[in-house]
């Protein structure tokens, strides 16, 4: 009984030899990762990444599988770049339109931040538990030459837009800064990325030229002479027009001064529902050159009602079209000077 028993004994010993033997031979290294490991250990680069150098900006990013840490540190990335162009305008005192406008500036940092880098190496990733991290290198030089070549071939549309346009009648000039100035809206993000990517790229004498177009469009607004043609049945409708385009510092006069024709075309209609008064105006402008040229045209439908007159009615559906045509926004989104309606 006692020579079963110390066998027994000595089995369990030799058992539990094998099994420690077992556990430390599937022990990680001291410096090797493994998932289960569970310590929660971070490697030297997470938590100190390499400094940007004139070579490379480098980004560290965290998530819950590659792609998600991946794209954290390309935002790291962006940031930086965000940082930099932020630090660039202020000092630039950036003016567009003729005044500061802090508007703009964000709207440059939101196009900024929204850009797609490329150019990119992931040089490590790793997992700690539950969180992957990802470091990368965006070279450069490389961003650098990708956003020149942007910039090439949209200077290249602002030359095409610009071409002989000395030669064109007032409105067509006005039309064709509008286009540029648009058009230089989507260059100057580029111009403050290049900066911020290397500061030896010195891109300011697009700006200023940018800043020229702004000066010559806002003196082309001022002087150009429109002139209103509708029929007489649309004439409390051409009156309010009239109004808001003077409000807005365009001037308005006689045919044979006319740089563009405002031709307002459509109908009024008039119907008495549960005793209310409405009204209903669908008219389209359109805005020609003194020659008879089509440059663009909108079309506007309004409505309003009354319970006292049809007039009470119409004074409420043209007071809907004051408030679309507030600014001088307004005015050029009805004169076909914003986005796709130019040209």
């Amino acid at each position: 009984m006692n020579n079963q028993l110390g066998m027994k004994r000595r089995f369990l010993v030799v058992l539990a030899l094998v099994l420690l033997v077992g556990c430390m031979a599937n022990k990680p290294k001291p410096n090797e990762y493994s998932a289960a490991q569970g310590n929660g250990d971070i490697p030297e680069w997470v938590k100190a990444p390499p400094g940007d150098n004139a070579i490379n900006m480098y980004g560290i990013g965290e998530g819950y599988n590659l792609d998600s840490a991946k794209q954290s540190a390309l935002r790291d990335i962006a940031g930086k770049l965000a940082t930099n162009v932020k630090s660039d305008t202020e000092t630039r005192n950036s003016l567009h339109n003729g005044y500061r406008d802090s508007a703009f500036r964000q709207k440059i940092n939101t196009q900024i931040k929204d850009t797609k880098l490329t150019n990119y190496e992931i040089l490590k990733t790793t997992q700690s538990q539950s969180q992957y991290y990802v470091l990368l290198a965006m070279s450069r030089s490389a961003f650098v030459k990708d956003k020149l070549d942007q910039l090439t071939e949209i200077s290249s549309k602002i030359d095409l837009e610009l071409h002989q346009v000395d030669k064109k009648n007032n409105l067509l000039q006005l039309v064709s800064y509008n286009n540029a100035i648009q058009l230089a809206d989507q260059a100057r993000p580029l111009i403050y990325l290049i900066h911020a990517a290397d500061s030896q790229q010195n891109k300011q004498s697009y700006l200023e030229t940018y800043r020229d177009y702004e000066q010559k469009e806002k003196r082309l607004s001022e002087t150009t002479k429109f002139y209103l043609k509708s029929d007489a049945s649309l004439s409390p409708l051409v009156h309010q027009i009239k109004r808001v385009l003077q409000t807005n510092g365009f001037q308005v006069g006689d045919r044979a001064n006319a740089d563009s024709i405002l031709e307002v075309r459509g109908s009024i209609e008039e119907a008495e529902i549960f005793s209310a008064k409405t009204v209903k105006i669908n008219f389209d402008v359109l805005v020609k050159t003194n020659a008879g040229q089509l440059v663009s045209s909108k079309s506007y439908k309004l409505s309003g009602a009354s319970v006292t007159s049809f007039k009470a009615g119409k004074q409420n559906a043209m007071s809907k079209l004051t408030s679309q045509l507030k600014d001088k926004a307004g005015v050029y989104e009805m004169l076909g000077l914003t986005g796709d309606d130019a040209g």
